[in-house]
């Protein structure tokens, strides 16, 4: 590391080093000591007597380091900087002073290349293997996180970072480090940021090769297969990318590790390969209908947005009273129909509700590219039927064996095809990897943004619950939403706060001088009228991947409070965030919709600058046209 500092043309060099661990490691500490005054450089050492440990050692060095520098780079001394590591810390390091969101900059991208169209993306996990961060970042750092428990106890690490396994993993690092377990200082120093709710900074390359790894390490023996050995060459140029965090960056982290293999591409790799498409292809997708929900809006938008860019498109369905081009009934003999279309390259939406089976399907694959875009739960789960039990523990002795059975058997299925699985949200990548141990790539949904954002700015004083068969759809929640209604209209005594509810048959009666109201669902302008006037959308879930509803409420101004479950962590804002309620906990709901009735003009702005941000529609097909650009030719 030394040579290379000199190659790079530092002059000034701070160094701390910790004291030997005992008799035998005297020498090795004086060779050291020895070897960074012969550099040539000017020299400031901090070289201790006693021995610290990972964990108070490089904490009372970067300590030290700080009380002479406003901002540094900090190297240990197996890692070993590219030519534009130092320039990019700097870099970044100016850039990003004065934003306190951002709490470190990483010269470490385990992943190797994670591609953004940008110098450097966002994460809530940031890497230390050469890294860089101000004097106030590091001042305020808390390493024994006095306000943990708290923060766990309001379930801030699902808040942050979703129904995955990363809040559990995040969880049980942290306290293995806290409890002297592990004699480390970083899952402390991530932990504090993240409770703080900042970010890390992570350059689209990796900048740095680690040769730490071997017997006389003191953690990483050996080198994990997931950690990418690239290391850029070459300049950087910078961006300035939208300060939010990278959730399909911090999942691939995820489940490279649990795999042991480097994870996926980025979704912009893809979306990048779709836009240099110049080809026609010949696409097939397939669906239980083309209208309804989620899975029949997006996979319906997909087959319009293939048409109209001159490929050959056929969207196959279970049922349908449509005659919209290029759709057609799924037939009884569906591997016939679907090979007298010569497909390049078939898309699953939903497979449940048509005539193609699993094992049909699974075979076909070995023949014709497959992509399947994860909307529910189905394929994780042992259930045939609606509502999809995502664990099984609520079912009888007898139905649970069925259940599992069933499970195992779609397990063997896949585990022999050839399918390329996409999902819209996190969550469902979490569980394709705890279920069939298989990377699954992200496409974010997305919906045709309105043409202009019609905004009564007066709102309307209601609050809105849009489902299908509101009454009785296993998925959503309404009875809880009334009853946390209620407790609300008590306590805002003399204020008036009405319930809409579209998706049910017309009624409604009086509460308190508040009003409930049920509405059929009619065209989706109804429901974006609705939406647009709304105080707030309330996503009243027991089960969702990646609900549209929120999508829409968002590109109107208005802003969600919603159950913890599923996807839905992922698509709120910080402030929706720390509103999201327990499902099923009426009071929980209500203490919620009260903060937001007192806290509605900050959340508005949070929702309109982030709704900016959003998915198009167009950039969603794109996309997916990149994925079957990949799995046709690789």
């Amino acid at each position: 590391m030394l040579h290379r500092l000199r190659e790079l043309g530092i002059t000034e060099l701070y160094v701390s080093a910790d004291g030997p661990k005992d008799s035998a490691d005297m020498v090795a500490c004086r060779n050291a000591q020895d070897a960074c005054r012969i550099t040539g450089m000017n020299l400031i050492s901090n070289f201790r007597t006693t021995h610290l440990g990972c964990k108070n050692g490089v904490i009372s060095g970067i300590n030290w380091f700080f009380n002479h520098v406003e901002s540094g780079i900090i190297l240990e001394d197996d890692c070993i900087p590219n030519a534009a590591f130092l320039d990019f810390c700097s870099h970044m390091l100016e850039q990003y002073a004065s934003n306190s969101s951002v709490y470190m900059v990483s010269g470490n991208n385990p992943l190797g290349t994670w591609e953004s169209g940008h110098s450097h993306h966002f994460s809530r996990i940031g890497h230390i293997w050469g890294w860089a961060t101000w004097r106030d970042r590091w001042e305020n750092f808390d390493p024994d996180l006095r306000n943990l428990e708290s923060f766990s106890e309001n379930n801030g690490f699902t808040r942050l970072f979703g129904n995955t396994e990363i809040p559990k993993e995040l969880k049980q690092n942290v306290e293995s480090a806290l409890s002297g377990y592990l004699d480390t200082w970083d899952f402390q120093w991530t932990t504090h940021h993240a409770i703080l709710g900042r970010l890390a900074i992570v350059p689209s390359e990796n900048l740095i090769e680690n040769i730490g790894f071997g017997s006389a390490a003191t953690h990483t023996t050996t080198r994990p297969k997931w950690i990418s050995s690239h290391v850029r060459k070459g300049s950087m140029v910078y961006s300035n990318p939208q300060c939010q965090p990278d959730r399909a960056y911090e999942m691939s982290l995820f489940s490279s590790k649990k795999r042991n293999e480097i994870g996926c591409n980025s979704p912009y790799l893809f979306l990048s390969k779709g836009n240099l498409c110049n080809q026609k292809l010949r696409i097939l997708q397939i669906n239980s209908t083309e209208s309804g929900g989620g899975a029949e809006s997006i996979a319906l938008q997909n087959h319009r947005l293939s048409l109209s860019k001159g490929h050959v498109a056929k969207f196959l369905v279970g049922s349908t009273n449509s005659t919209e081009e290029g759709l057609e009934l799924l037939q009884s003999d569906a591997i016939k129909q679907i090979k007298t279309f010569c497909p390049d390259v078939i898309h699953i939406h939903n497979l449940h509700g048509t005539t193609l089976s699993l094992e049909n399907l699974c075979e076909l694959s070995t023949k014709i590219p497959v992509v399947w875009t994860l909307h529910d739960s189905w394929l994780t789960t042992g259930s045939e039927f609606h509502p999809f039990e995502l664990d099984g523990q609520n079912l009888s002795y007898l139905n649970l064996e069925r259940y599992q059975s069933v499970l195992e058997r779609r397990k063997s299925l896949i585990s022999a095809a050839n399918i390329r699985f996409l999902s819209p949200s996190q969550w469902m990548r979490n569980r394709m990897l705890k279920t069939h141990g298989l990377e699954t790539h992200f496409v974010a949904n997305a919906i045709s943004r309105p043409s202009k954002k019609s905004k009564n700015e007066t709102k309307g004083k209601y609050m809105l619950f849009v489902a299908n068969h509101a009454n009785r759809n296993p998925y959503k929640d309404l009875e809880t939403l009334i009853s946390a209604w209620k407790i609300v209209v008590k306590t805002l005594n003399d204020k008036r706060l009405n319930l809409v509810c579209i998706g049910g048959t017309n009624h409604e009666y009086s509460f308190r001088g508040s009003t409930f109201q049920m509405l059929e669902r009619q065209s989706s302008a109804f429901v974006k009228e609705y939406l647009s006037d709304a105080l707030f959308l309330v996503q009243a879930s027991l089960q969702d991947n990646s609900p549209l509803t929120i999508l829409e409420s968002h590109s109107v101004g208005t802003p969600v409070i919603a159950s913890m479950v599923g996807g839905i962590p992922e698509l709120l804002g910080p402030l929706e965030s720390k509103l999201m309620y327990e499902a099923q906990n009426p009071t929980d709901l209500a203490n919620s919709l009260i903060s937001a009735f007192q806290l509605i003009d900050e959340l508005r702005k949070e929702v309109t600058s982030n709704s900016q941000n959003s998915n198009s529609i167009e950039d969603m097909h794109t996309t997916y046209l990149g994925h079957y650009l990949d799995v046709i030719y690789g």
